[in-house]
């Protein structure tokens, strides 16, 4: 049995478009005798984002399906280490700065967690590289894309096939 007073509190932050799910996990946290331990945040605030990317020791985001990982990338720039699925986009937009598990096994998000959460020289390393990727998507360096491709593209007219 595990003593859920030794482990640190979950910030688990979801929106709701499954009510039916939703309750579950509700009910799982409440039966698991982890509520103490689990904060269930519905539909945050985008304001509040910020506050808690500075006060997290660690950003887990197990989504089995992304188009892009923002989330992981805004953690990354807070200086968050980042554990994400290794599905999807996530390999791509992470890159180096994130640590990847099988959102499939249980026991690999557990180990891979424990495992960063423990390793402070780990920790360090993730947080380097996650800034170092997070800087691919800085606003500066997208705008400086977007104007190259707008000056090299000055050969093309309106409604031309590229």
């Amino acid at each position: 049995n595990c003593n859920y007073d030794n482990i640190p509190k979950l910030l688990l932050i979801s929106k709701n478009i499954d009510q039916k799910y939703y309750n579950e996990i509700k009910e799982l946290i409440r039966t698991r005798n982890s509520i103490k331990n689990i904060i269930l945040i519905e539909d945050i605030n985008s304001d509040f984002i910020p506050s808690l990317y500075n006060n997290a020791d660690l950003y887990i985001f197990s989504s089995y399906c992304e188009v892009f990982g923002l989330t992981n990338i805004e953690a990354m720039s807070s200086g968050v280490p980042v554990l994400t699925a290794n599905k999807s986009a996530m390999p791509e937009i992470c890159g180096d700065g994130a640590v990847y598990f099988n959102p499939h096994d249980p026991d690999d998000i557990k180990n891979k967690i424990v495992d960063l959460y423990f390793n402070e020289n780990l920790k360090k390393k993730m947080i380097i590289q996650g800034y170092k990727q997070a800087s691919i998507y800085s606003w500066q360096n997208t705008c400086a894309q977007v104007k190259s491709l707008i000056l090299e593209g000055n050969n093309y007219t309106v409604g031309e096939n590229v």
